[in-house]
């Protein structure tokens, strides 16, 4: 097995042509097909539960009239319609020269080449015309009616978002398609930085993928390539891929490239050191110095502070692709921490606040976490992060 059979067959983070699994019983692909042309099309999921690869299926990138944008790269307006109008390959200005023959009455005069070769006489003039780049993006988007795409949508400032979404109700009172990809906490942003968007946004919510859908992307791939796995390995990575196809991919992937000398723990502590650690150390550190805080004390004789309390915390629940109520984390403190080293409420939610702001200063990923304060909520929300949890080393 070589690793170009591999990359071919196992595609974590890509387009997986020879293992996508169209999850058909669940219809997705016809309900985002039969989605009103005069409403705003949100397509909410977890992420790396394959919304991009869904939608890229039935829309993809190469296409004329599909123009795809990544939320990550809007940092203003104009980031917008500077893509709109390259993927159309125009301009957002332009100069227009226009000469008139001898004999016509010009302040200027210039020689100019008629088409047998030769000089004449004549003038010319120049104009430069700036049409501005909204104008000419919204001209474009009116004359060729594209399907318009934002990925990763949550990722925007909500300012921007707000001036994005004023901006397309017309095209969608014209029946331009808008697609936005975002995670489930934040489907509801469109309508709420616009309020006239209310009843005008379609939400296609993507579950997160069962046990015997996972399975049939090792099942297609490993078929495919003609090799055989033991039943008890991927078993294991169906367990571990907490309803994440791009999870599975990187299981297979990674099982691949051992094989034949495969086994699947050791696949998956590699996978874990690799993938969530970065993360992990970035919130461990916190905002300061760690030698400034209290020491804690843990009931298997480990000392930490407070930010490596709640994460031990967080490991102790083991948690999916979900939403932790407050009293969850407390009682996951009182499971693992000694009673003079419990920390108290408001304590607890300052630096779960601290943490949140750490992982959401990320702008290369989806906020490993998210703490909504006001309802005392912590979302888990990278399949990555989730993973170290169960599978990293954690230290103290």
């Amino acid at each position: 097995m070589t690793q170009i059979d591999c990359n071919k067959i196992f595609v974590p983070g890509g387009f997986p042509e020879r293992t996508y699994y169209s999850r058909s019983e669940l219809k997705l692909e016809e309900k985002i097909k039969r989605s009103s042309m005069h409403s705003i099309l949100v397509v909410s999921g977890h992420t790396k539960l394959g919304k991009t690869v869904l939608v890229r299926n039935l829309y993809p990138k190469n296409e004329k009239d599909t123009v795809w944008i990544d939320g990550g790269t809007i940092s203003s307006i104009d980031d917008l319609w500077d893509k709109i109008i390259v993927h159309y390959d125009e301009y957002h200005s332009e100069q227009i020269s226009q000469h008139v023959d001898a004999g016509v009455n010009a302040k200027s005069r210039v020689p100019f080449f008629t088409g047998g070769g030769h000089f004449s006489e004549g003038s010319s003039h120049v104009r430069k015309r700036d049409v501005g780049k909204r104008v000419k993006a919204i001209d474009i988007i009116e004359k060729n009616k594209p399907i318009l795409i934002i990925d990763d949508f949550h990722y925007i400032k909500k300012e921007i978002q707000k001036e994005i979404i004023q901006a397309f109700k017309p095209l969608i009172f014209e029946g331009v398609r808008i697609i936005l990809i975002v995670i489930p906490h934040k489907r509801y942003d469109s309508a709420m930085v616009e309020k006239e968007m209310t009843g005008r946004i379609n939400i296609i919510e993507i579950p997160s993928w069962k046990k015997d859908e996972l399975i049939e992307i090792p099942k297609m791939g490993f078929e495919i390539m003609g090799v055989e796995v033991p039943e008890k390995a991927i078993k294991t990575m169906v367990e571990n891929s907490l309803g994440s196809p791009h999870l599975m991919q990187q299981f297979c992937y990674e099982f691949c490239m051992d094989y034949p000398d495969s086994d699947i723990e050791s696949v998956l502590k590699r996978i874990a050191q690799n993938m969530g650690r970065p993360m992990y150390d970035k919130i461990s550190r916190g905002p300061r110095q760690r030698s400034d805080r209290k020491i804690r004390n843990l009931i298997n004789g480990d000392e930490t502070d407070i930010y490596g309390l709640i994460l031990h915390a967080l490991a102790h629940i083991k948690p999916s692709l979900e939403t932790l109520e407050y009293e969850q984390i407390r009682k996951a403190i009182r499971e693992i921490a000694k009673p003079n080293s419990i920390p108290q409420m408001h304590e607890v939610t300052r630096v779960l606040e601290k943490m949140s702001e750490i992982a959401s200063a990320d702008r290369g990923s989806v906020p490993a976490i998210d703490f909504d304060k006001e309802n005392e909520r912590l979302h888990i929300t990278d399949p990555f992060f989730a993973f170290f949890l169960r599978w990293g080393i954690l230290e103290v």
